[in-house]
């Protein structure tokens, strides 16, 4: 399968950058897919890049589909990685014609990449994408931990159409089912209430409060550091450390916070995907949201 068909190239000079640019920063070490060039090849890629521009699932959110592009603007200039490793970019997965049609097209994509042990960063989009991206575990028979850096545990009715909102009851519901372990990390009990909470635990899952993981930064680590699929909501950080959310909270992890809890999914010889979804562009300031991812 021609994984170029599924995929837009990052338009340069529409995000302020060009080949000039390129000097010691991630941006020189990254093969980008990108106007007038081929379509990258993933065969012996250790890293490959994903911007996902769908919103679908995210109606009280629309504009997420945008991030892609803008938390590029920022990571390209980033200083290049000591490590030496072949990075590919591989543009932005457009929605199909359907809903089902984007979640088939993102659980291909990553399924491939998978299947060759490219590790996988999904940049933009809402956080239903989560689902799709586990089911490429499924369709690869493999058995998965997951975290989930979220201030909400998503547990909504799996009757209703895939959300934003419901994705966690979609994976449960699956049958049959590869999932091994899910942790939430950094759940706030006024979004949730102790219904919710008790559920989760009569589900088997790990599920630690904001407070809790703030107060011992360790413990998250071991949680992290064990998954191989970790989706990170950005209304999980307060909105004076990220403005770029459509429904923010005052509180929240720091932007510090959140660098470390991805340091430690980055420490893992486990994780295989990172995503960071819900990241409207219509709301950062600055840029500053973009920035922290």
């Amino acid at each position: 399968m021609d994984l170029s068909t599924y995929f837009q190239p990052v338009d340069l000079n529409e995000i302020g950058w060009s080949e000039s640019d390129y000097f010691s920063n991630i941006a020189s070490c990254t093969d980008i897919y990108s106007n007038g060039k081929e379509f990258p090849n993933i065969e012996g890629a250790a890293l490959a890049i994903v911007g996902i521009r769908d919103d679908s699932g995210s109606s009280d959110n629309k504009g997420c589909a945008d991030a892609p592009d803008e938390i590029r603007r920022y990571l390209y200039a980033l200083a290049k990685p000591i490590e030496e490793m072949r990075i590919v970019d591989l543009g932005n997965l457009m929605p199909g014609n359907s809903n089902e049609d984007t979640q088939f097209a993102i659980t291909e994509v990553l399924y491939k990449l998978l299947e060759r042990n490219v590790t996988v960063i999904i940049l933009g989009g809402g956080q239903h994408i989560t689902f799709s991206s586990y089911k490429a575990y499924e369709v690869l028979g493999r058995v998965i931990n997951m975290a989930s850096i979220d201030s909400r545990f998503d547990l909504g009715n799996d009757q209703l159409p895939l959300s934003s909102h419901n994705w966690l009851s979609h994976i449960v519901a699956q049958q049959p089912n590869y999932l091994f372990n899910f942790s939430n990390i950094g759940y706030q009990t006024y979004f949730n209430g102790q219904t919710l909470v008790k559920l989760m635990d009569e589900l088997g899952f790990d599920a630690y409060r904001l407070g809790v993981i703030q107060g011992d930064m360790v413990r998250a680590e071991t949680l992290v550091r064990s998954a191989d699929l970790v989706s990170v909501d950005m209304g999980c950080v307060r909105l004076s450390d990220a403005p770029g959310q459509e429904q923010g909270s005052p509180h929240g992890f720091y932007g510090e916070e959140l660098c470390r809890l991805t340091r430690f999914a980055g420490m893992s010889d486990k994780l295989s995907c990172l995503g960071f979804f819900e990241y409207n562009p219509l709301y950062d300031h600055r840029g500053q949201t973009a920035h922290l991812i």
